[in-house]
């Protein structure tokens, strides 16, 4: 029997709306029985996985995840309540997270175990400069094009732990509704996301595709960096507006501003992408977790959204 074993984690959720993004990736203990994963989004209700793990010699199970668990929610060391199962995950919808709340999930499948998540803070609400006017914004024409990109500036008040990343990105719209067919690509200013790799750089990290952040090439910004209490972040919004003979006229920019916890970009730069069905009989390679007696990894965001009406 090979010495190397399989564990998936799935459905790691990583939307504002709490979609499921199923992220594959091999894990090295073979002891580990329980996978426990989730991402606590300020404002909220909190969505937990709990998987089951298998030998690579095994047959895959029917259900990857365990449906008799039982899931508790603690805040700040006092119990919130019970999650109960819904479409492979654990939801309490009748509680709302809050930011500068400390939490803890307990996940115990009879006969199997108990898995404990460290404490994790949910960051502080973001703080930008005033209101949404203070949003400088150049705009040549009303139709966006590769050769016309748009420039926003904002402001960012760090007031977040330690390590914290800001990420930043922005999305346009036209009469209310997303330009799907080319999707947005924000550039920010000082550096380029073609020259960070995951932790390559203690300031800067590539964000390619994240909860709250609708890019696709978004930039983090260690906190520990600032040089003051404020740091000005600007994004080059570039848009392929035109398809064929199809023109897109976008009467709106939405910029998307996230601080995700340290142990976001930890885990980012653990997770691999492996090719093949399963990930089956790929070597074991070592990954991130925060979760006592099984594995898996829980962190926390904090987003805001701002509106940019183009004129």
């Amino acid at each position: 029997m090979r010495a190397h074993w399989l564990y998936i984690c799935l459905a790691i959720i990583l939307s504002l709306g709490a979609c499921q993004n199923r992220s594959l990736f091999v894990l090295p203990l073979p002891s580990v029985k329980i996978v426990l994963n989730s991402t606590l989004i300020a404002n909220q209700f909190p969505s937990v996985y709990v998987g089951k793990t298998w030998a690579v010699t095994d047959q895959k199970p029917d259900k990857t995840f365990y449906d008799n668990a039982l899931v508790t929610l603690w805040e700040d060391g006092d119990r919130v309540g019970t999650l109960m199962l819904k479409n492979g995950m654990y939801e309490l919808p009748s509680y709302i997270l809050k930011p500068e709340k400390t939490y803890v999930i307990e996940a115990e499948v009879p006969n199997i175990g108990k898995a404990l998540s460290a404490p994790t803070t949910i960051p502080p609400d973001i703080i930008l400069d005033k209101p949404i006017t203070n949003f400088r914004f150049q705009w040549t024409k009303r139709e966006i094009t590769l050769n016309q990109p748009a420039l926003i500036q904002l402001l960012i008040h760090n007031n977040a732990p330690k390590n914290s990343y800001y990420v930043t990105s922005g999305v346009a719209f036209s009469k209310g509704k997303k330009i799907t067919f080319a999707p947005i690509a924000t550039e920010n200013i000082e550096i380029s996301s073609s020259n960070l790799d995951f932790g390559s750089n203690k300031c800067y990290a590539f964000f390619p595709e994240l909860s709250g952040i609708q890019g696709k090439r978004s930039i983090g910004y260690n906190s520990q960096c600032f040089t003051s209490s404020e740091k000005e972040i600007g994004l080059v919004v570039d848009q392929a507006g035109r398809i064929e003979t199809t023109n897109a006229f976008a009467d709106e920019i939405r910029v998307y501003v996230a601080v995700y916890s340290a142990e976001y970009l930890a885990f980012s730069k653990a997770a691999q992408a492996i090719e093949g069905a399963d990930n089956a009989f790929i070597e074991t390679k070592p990954t991130y977790s925060n979760v006592k007696g099984g594995i898996g990894f829980v962190t926390a965001i904090n987003s805001i959204e701002k509106s940019i009406k183009i004129p």
